[in-house]
């Protein structure tokens, strides 16, 4: 699968932009990196115990190779802001990309990506599938190389709601395959794509588009080049739909698979932002829906399909790294941009502040040429750490040191010691005013309207017993509060009904989001011109009630 006539075979859209590219000499032994970026995988991979059923040997291997980080957390549970963050080295509180909002060009066009960063400083860079949010979506000159891949194999209309009557039938190979595969009309009604679905497709790995987009970065690791490379692949897989060859689903019986840990009261002790993100389908369908069409074991075996054939196709890239003149020197960085909840606190998909969601997969594997003073394979780290911590942590491999203005931490000193002194908490945030700090032990979610969420994971990994408001837990929860991020740009966030209202420090006029309507919760777009009487009646609430509070419950 991975020869490099299949590479060849495929047609790809590449951007070749270095001869318009301003660049300064790079040192010889400035090492490779490959960057590995994965979306949606939370932490079912076997090295790290999140499913104990999940196939990965290939990143399991990896792991054994250098340092598993088993704190890592995402800066923002969301694609969007959670690379645009990697990519900047910026928070998400200070580039204001806190969506999927997050073109890079349009949002940020005067911030130096990472790939930008590399190129100025020598570097070949390249890069092939999602790396940025959306495949096209990069700063012109952040690559020498760009593959963005092949379309899905399935015709577009296959998944939209308006085409399946009630199902859609795809005629190919003499085959027929209907869509959805689940059965399931779609929770997310207002929009026609229908991506909460799941099941086997009978067809060859090369019709898949992330097989595409791997053997384009294996292609690329068979060739010389004259100065370091930067080399990223991503991945799309898990992301729904969780579509694969149809030998990865039957490795996963639906009949025998184990569903993730569930109580059925775990929304009984949040506060109403909580039960909000548990049950509004933002990102997914809803967990009622699953259950109502008896799909919860099928969904979770195809999860898991989808992540060994991620894990195969990222074994075919190692072993081309493994047998070219790159593998003596050159970093391997393996990451997902934030995690996945298959049903647990009854929710699908992302944009929470709970450990499902937060929790990533890091691997960091030195380049065998590198000596680093106490490094040992097959290390792991349960330090907290963060992805933006990577843009700082690759500036540190490839010899080059970052400006002051990223917000991250250079992890390469725990890669040689994970006990290397470090913070005792990390932060992901999701949406204005709503952040989880984790350490080692607790996990603090803090909502806009001033609720909150404690959850000791020593004893409650899971996060089922909310202790907010345990007497015992009061000083604890001050002292959290004070890492929760400041964000200065706000001056008031609001809660008023489903409403929630961010008054800008600036003066700017309000931002409004209505958190009844289903997309909405995510914040996107600012909605205050549909709304004029709501924005009305809580401008009059502050000025007949002045305060310096900032997070706000008005009455409604």
């Amino acid at each position: 699968m991975f020869s490099r006539f299949c590479v060849l075979a495929v047609s790809f859209a590449v951007v070749l932009a270095g001869a318009s590219v301003p660049e300064t000499s790079a040192a010889e032994d400035h090492p490779n990196v490959l960057f590995i970026a994965i979306d949606d995988l939370n932490d079912w991979v076997g090295c790290l115990d999140g499913h104990p059923q999940v196939k990965t040997p290939h990143m399991d291997a990896l792991a054994a190779r250098g340092v598993l980080f088993t704190e890592a957390h995402c800066t923002a549970p969301v694609c969007g802001p959670s690379r645009a963050a990697i990519m900047s080295g910026r928070r998400p509180w200070t580039t204001g990309v806190y969506s999927n909002n997050a073109n890079y060009p349009k949002r940020l066009p005067d911030v130096e990506s990472m790939p930008e960063f590399l190129v100025r400083h020598g570097y070949h860079v390249m890069g092939s599938g999602k790396l940025f949010h959306g495949d096209t979506s990069y700063p012109k000159g952040a690559f020498h190389e760009y593959a963005k891949g092949i379309p899905q194999p399935w015709p577009k209309a296959a998944i939209l709601s308006s085409r399946q009557n009630p199902v859609y039938e795809w005629h190919v190979d003499g085959k027929v395959i209907t869509f959805p595969r689940n059965g399931m009309p779609a929770d997310r009604i207002w929009k026609d794509t229908h991506t909460f679905d799941w099941g086997p497709l009978d067809l060859p790995d090369e019709k898949f588009r992330d097989t595409a987009v791997v053997n384009w970065g294996s292609e690329r690791l068979t060739k010389s080049y004259d100065k370091p490379f930067f080399l990223g692949v991503g991945i799309h897989l898990p992301h729904q739909p969780l579509y694969a060859p149809k030998r990865f689903h039957d490795m996963y019986p639906p009949e025998t698979t184990v569903l993730p840990p569930y109580r059925e009261d775990d929304l009984e002790d949040l506060p109403i932002a909580g039960r909000d993100y548990a049950l509004i389908p933002t990102t997914s369908g809803t967990h009622a829906s699953v259950a109502k069409y008896g799909q919860w074991k099928s969904a979770v075996s195809s999860y898991m399909a989808t992540v060994t054939f991620v894990d195969y196709l990222i074994g075919g890239l190692l072993r081309e790294l493994e047998k070219s003149e790159h593998a003596q020197d050159t970093w391997i960085v393996l990451w997902s941009d934030h995690g996945w909840h298959l049903g647990e606190k009854d929710h699908w998909g992302k944009a929470t502040g709970w450990f499902r969601s937060t929790r990533v997969p890091l691997i960091i594997v030195p380049p065998r040429s590198t000596k680093l003073g106490s490094f040992q394979p097959g290390t792991e780290c349960d330090q907290p750490v963060n992805l933006i911590d990577l843009f700082p942590t690759v500036a540190a491999m490839a010899g080059l040191d970052p400006s002051d203005r990223l917000e991250g931490r250079n992890l390469l000193p725990l890669v040689d010691d994970p006990k290397s002194n470090w913070p005792d908490h990390t932060v992901t945030t999701f949406g204005r005013g709503n952040h989880a700090v984790t350490t080692k032990r607790w996990r603090l979610i803090q909502y806009f309207d001033g609720s909150a969420e404690l959850y000791d994971r020593s004893i409650d990994p899971h996060e089922w017993h909310n202790r907010i408001n345990d007497p015992w837990c009061r000083q604890l929860v001050n002292e959290l509060k004070k890492r929760v991020p400041d964000e200065p740009n706000w001056k008031h966030l609001i809660r008023y009904g489903s409403f929630k209202a961010v008054i800008p420090a600036d003066g700017q006029p309000m931002l409004l989001f209505n958190h009844a309507v289903q997309n909405h919760l995510e914040e996107r777009y600012d909605e205050s011109d549909k709304y004029p009487e709501v924005v009305e009646q809580i401008t009059t609430w502050l000025k007949e009630h002045p305060t310096d509070q900032k997070r706000i419950v008005i009455p409604r």
